[in-house]
């Protein structure tokens, strides 16, 4: 992989991978969920249809109004269950970066985030990874202390004011609204309400958590 935007493909191929998994399950629990919330919301509809008939016309806005609610139910149902493909993809990511059958798939991944980040920062740059991959980093320039952190490396410059950050957690909360998009696609076989898609430029900042990481 050349740099970040091969990176967030692997990514976006591990969350698609990891909808896969979680597709059959996701689907299942989806319409048990969503069977609940519509036959709650005909159960109100219904009855508000009831009451409208004998209380008279101006009652019908209780009907939209409970089927208002059903739809937020729906939709909050569907959302509680790519929360959880989203946990689910943070967990394979930590797999990645921890299970020794995949060490070299991780030094691959590793390599692209730590160069990509050191040509973000220029020379001199200064690489924060895990305990567990400071001999990695070490082909890239000059170690910091550690961080903690799921996989991925943080560059930062000498005097710590700016860094690059190309953890896994980064690289997640960047592209959350197009992995969620995706999983939900995938769940449910559409987009979600409102879905929008991350920026893709990715900006230094200042190094307040370059030593602390993400837990």
């Amino acid at each position: 992989m050349a740099g970040l935007e091969e990176l967030k493909k692997e990514v976006a191929a591990i969350a698609k991978q990891q909808a896969r998994k979680v597709v059959e399950i996701g689907r299942k629990e989806a319409d048990h969920v969503l069977a609940q919330t519509r036959a709650e919301g005909n159960s109100i509809s219904v009855k508000a249809r009831d009451e409208a008939k004998v209380l008279g016309e101006n009652e019908w806005r209780k009907i939209s109004t409970a089927r208002l609610k059903a739809r937020k139910e729906i939709a909050n149902a569907r959302n509680s269950i790519v929360d959880e493909a989203m946990l689910e993809l943070k967990k394979e990511l930590k797999s990645l970066a921890d299970d020794s059958g995949r060490k070299s798939e991780y030094k691959q991944v590793f390599s692209a985030l730590a160069k990509q980040a050191s040509e973000e920062i220029g020379a001199n740059a200064v690489l924060h990874c895990r305990k567990a991959d400071v001999a990695l980093a070490k082909s890239f320039g000059k170690v910091g202390e550690p961080i903690e952190c799921i996989g991925g490396v943080i560059a930062s410059t000498q005097d710590g004011l700016e860094i690059a950050d190309n953890t896994f957690e980064a690289l997640l909360e960047e592209n959350s609204d197009v992995l969620r998009a995706e999983a939900h696609k995938r769940i449910f076989g559409g987009a979600p309400e409102k879905a929008t898609k991350t920026n893709p430029e990715k900006k230094k900042k200042p190094a307040t958590n370059a030593k602390g990481g993400r837990k």
